[in-house]
């Protein structure tokens, strides 16, 4: 990747995007060596101590694994590198955390979902429903004078709640 963006840096995509997002830093990358110092102008001391840090460690892999047989790096880190050769037991702790507390929280809102959503409320809805159309498919005669009385028996009933009271 840090090839990729050398590349992308010497052939200039900010030229490319310059009609898109234009600004001055884009007009000031003219020349193919304003396009290396560029950084060193802009915050030298950032741009020194990166390259610092490259060279210091370039030195100490050179020294550490020149003429080395094996690897020495867990030799000299002892106990940080069995740490480092099992991740800092980052799989183990977010077995034990993480995934747990997920586990637990799908099976709350599995059991919620089976039994208040589609057992009381669709199941229930539905079963209500189907309750109630069977009773009123017992009125359901096609004798219109079963009609009048359950009119009339309707009547009495709201008369009494809104009378006797």
């Amino acid at each position: 990747m840090a090839l990729l963006s050398l590349i992308g840096g010497v052939i200039g995509v900010d030229e490319i995007y310059r009609g898109h997002f234009g600004g001055e830093k884009a007009e000031r990358a003219a020349t193919l060596l304003q396009r290396f110092t560029e950084p060193f102008i802009d915050s030298w001391p950032a741009a020194a101590a990166g390259l610092l840090a490259v060279v210091i460690g370039f030195a100490l892999a050179w020294g550490l694994y020149w003429n080395a047989q094996k690897d020495p790096l867990p030799e000299k880190l002892g106990a940080l590198a069995r740490a480092l050769r099992d991740r800092f037991y980052f799989d183990e702790f977010y077995e034990a955390t993480v995934i747990k507390l997920h586990d637990t929280i799908a099976a709350v809102a599995d059991w919620f979902d089976q039994w208040i959503v589609a057992g009381l409320m669709v199941r229930g809805t539905h079963g209500a429903t189907e309750l109630f159309g069977r009773a009123l498919r017992l009125a359901q005669t096609g004798n219109l004078q079963t009609y009048a009385f359950l009119c009339v028996l309707g009547v009495a009933v709201v008369l009494y709640f809104v009378i006797g009271k």
